[in-house]
C-alpha cells in the first residue's frame, strides 16, 4: 500500500448529497492524482469495507484490538524472557484479551 495518498483523510459534505474525501484541507477535486494513486486509494477503500464486513470491526477498532493484543503478548514475552513468574493475574489479563478477540471473530464468521 505504498502508492495511496498520504495523510489523514476526512469526508467533506457539500449539503446536496455530494461528498468528497480530502487530506490536509485540500480536496481531491482540487488536486490531480496519478492513475496509480487513484487505483491505490480505491483499493484501500474497498479493502477497508471488506475487512469491516468480515470482522464486524472498523479499522480503528481493529487497530485498538491489535494494540491490546500486542500489549498482552509483550507482557507474556517479558515475563518469560526475564524468568518472572507468570502470575494468575497476568495470565487472566492476557486470556481476557485473547478471548475478546476470539469472540469478535466468531461473531462475524
Amino acid at each position: 500500500m505504498k502508492h495511496h495518498t498520504k495523510g489523514a483523510v476526512k469526508v467533506r459534505s457539500y449539503g446536496d448529497g455530494q461528498y468528497s474525501i480530502y487530506t490536509n484541507d485540500t480536496g481531491y477535486e482540487e488536486k490531480e492524482l496519478s492513475q496509480q494513486e487513484d487505483i491505490a486509494n480505491a483499493t484501500l477503500i474497498a479493502e477497508a469495507f471488506n475487512v469491516a464486513n468480515e470482522t464486524g470491526l472498523s479499522p480503528v477498532e481493529l487497530m485498538e484490538q491489535n494494540r491490546e493484543l500486542l500489549t498482552a503478548l509483550k507482557k507474556l514475552y517479558n515475563a518469560i524472557d526475564s524468568s518472572v513468574e507468570l502470575t494468575p493475574e497476568l495470565l487472566r489479563e492476557c486470556g481476557k484479551l485473547i478471548n475478546k478477540t476470539k469472540e469478535n471473530l466468531t461473531q462475524t464468521l
